[in-house]
């Protein structure tokens, strides 16, 4: 099977991989959904560019690892994984996308890759921000919902090229001034914080398409949103409105999702309504409960 270039053993009950040591023309490897302790036997596969190995039960990455210098896609997501060593990190020179996601990756750990694009930190203790992340100046998509993190770096807008930020379920109250310079962010996800308010600076974030600020501590919103110019969607779902934030009219005019359930308004919708009848003949025609699928399909094309 020397001639092999793609592979699927996922969803077996495979705990040890040695025989794949042999099959060094595999490009892309699927080993997901196993039990898997150790990868050290798939080192000497020296073309490999997509590795799959979520869910199984890896706790280790061998420093040998690094021989993997063709990789572009490594999926980890589902280990038992504590620490990505620099050394390996350093070798993987190719490496597009990352997912750590649900690991036990802890503070300190180096994830300076100078090709990365998409980074997925998502359920794991890292309490502080990897620091080093902010040297990726490639990273399209930065995903770390569920980390513990309190606080952002101040250098958070060197990321220029990102287009989404995933920050869900963390315990930010604050956004970083430097994160306005990341023009091209098209979607942002800060659902499940701490949030009571929206700094001036942030209006100025222009190319967001997609903005999730349901469960914070908001209870207005400024007139300056509506030079979000490209917003679809907006949730402001499950905070502390006790009225409508602003006249329907004063949204920016591409706006297709409006969520604003769970909040405890008792501001009169109709009068809102009214409001924005001056600007607009159709003032629900921009409130659409449904997400638009080419949200969606963005995303997953970014990823």
């Amino acid at each position: 099977l020397r001639s092999l270039t793609s592979l699927n053993l996922s969803h077996n009950s495979l705990t040890e991989v040695g025989v794949i040591a042999n099959m060094s023309s595999l490009i892309t490897l699927d080993l997901s959904h196993n039990n898997v302790v150790t990868v050290a036997a798939l080192t000497s596969l020296s073309v490999l560019t997509s590795l799959f190995m979520e869910s199984n039960s890896l706790s280790k990455i061998p420093v040998l690892f690094g021989r993997l210098s063709a990789l572009r896609n490594l999926r980890l997501s589902g280990n038992r994984v504590s620490h990505f060593p620099k050394v390996v990190a350093t070798c993987l020179t190719n490496l597009e996308l990352l997912d750590l996601s649900s690991n036990g990756v802890s503070v300190g750990v180096d994830l300076a890759i100078s090709s990365l694009k998409s980074l997925s930190l998502d359920s794991n203790p890292l309490l502080f921000f990897p620091s080093r992340i902010v040297t990726v100046t490639t990273l399209t998509t930065l995903s770390l919902p569920f980390a513990h993190l309190t606080l952002l770096p101040a250098s958070l807008g060197s990321l220029r090229a990102l287009r989404v930020l995933d920050l869900r379920h963390n315990r930010l109250v604050s956004l970083p001034p430097s994160l306005q310079n990341c023009k091209e962010l098209a979607f942002l996800f800060l659902a499940h914080n701490q949030f009571d308010s929206l700094p001036h600076w942030f209006y100025r974030l222009r190319s967001l398409v997609r903005l999730d600020l349901q469960n914070n501590l908001l209870s207005q919103v400024s007139l300056a949103i509506r030079q979000l110019s490209k917003l679809l969607s907006l949730s402001l779902a499950h905070n502390r409105f006790t009225e409508l934030p602003l006249p329907l009219g004063n949204l920016p005019l591409t706006l297709e999702v409006l969520e604003l359930h769970g909040n405890p308004v008792t501001h009169p919708l109709l009068s809102s309504l009214a409001e924005s009848n001056a600007t607009h003949s159709d003032p629900l025609s921009h409130t659409r409960t449904s997400a638009p699928a080419t949200i969606e399909a963005t995303i997953s094309q970014l990823e």
